[in-house]
């Protein structure tokens, strides 16, 4: 069975790459293994010498391709063995299991992942832009409070996590190992606590210049580039892969 990029790239997903390099066959059987998403129940994490609470989280994930080399980039990953083909939303703060439809894909051995934090860069296209599930057009929308002594302060933050160049995804080569077959299921771990726990209350109080008691992160911050380190390298989604 060829991969299924090629209907992914009628579809105009990032992962339409792959026919320039040569999408390879798995002759394996087709599957729609179910796909779901947990996030972690809001917990209070210090931040310097204050500590924070998450009151809403909000990330899109995907499009997603699965690799059956170990090394998942479009031009080394030549068999694709499962994909999601749009971005799907996740509630960050929800413990709960939030079932996100399934996957396109076959029997075969998954050795790696590349995905989008829902804003893709097509080879089509001139800059990057959101799919629509993408949370206000973001990657990730953060909201929580801050508490320092006795003050308090609300913030937001729009985060945008960017393929590194046109027809990449932003990020690449995930390791990850499951053999796919007919009872396959798939849980995205999202933990967003991980993502603000490096934030620095002092340096957040400052960016209130109205002191108002409520700032949005911009994004030439110390701030808003270490959550977006978080959601890159310190704790991307990780993938739970069980059978039943």
């Amino acid at each position: 069975m060829k991969t299924l990029l090629s209907e992914q790239a009628a579809l105009g997903s990032l992962l339409s790459v792959c026919l320039l390099v040569g999408c390879g066959d798995t002759g394996g059987e087709r599957l729609a293994p179910p796909l779901a998403a947990t996030g972690t129940a809001s917990r209070s994490v210090q931040a310097g010498a204050g500590s924070i609470a998450l009151t809403r989280v909000r990330v899109a994930f995907g499009p997603a391709y699965f690799c059956a080399s170990e090394a998942g980039r479009a031009e080394l990953c030549e068999v694709a063995v499962a994909e999601l083909r749009e971005a799907v939303l996740i509630d960050g703060l929800d413990p709960r299991p939030q079932p996100l439809g399934t996957l396109a894909a076959v029997s075969g051995e998954v050795r790696s992942a590349m995905f989008d934090y829902g804003i893709t860069w097509l080879i089509t296209q001139t800059q990057p832009s959101p799919r629509p599930t993408a949370p206000e057009g973001h990657s990730a929308v953060l909201e929580g409070t801050l508490t320092l002594a006795e003050r308090t302060l609300r913030f937001r933050a729009d985060m945008d996590v960017l393929p590194a160049a046109r027809g990449d995804a932003a990020l690449n080569g995930q390791r990850t190992r499951h053999v796919l077959d007919e009872s396959t299921r798939l849980t995205l771990q999202v933990d967003p606590h991980a993502w603000v726990d490096r934030l620095d209350s002092a340096a957040l109080f400052a960016l209130d210049t109205d002191a108002d008691g409520f700032v949005t992160i911009p994004p030439d911050s110390v701030a808003y580039q270490s959550i977006l380190q978080g959601m890159l390298t310190r704790a991307p989604i990780r993938f739970s892969w069980r059978d039943e």
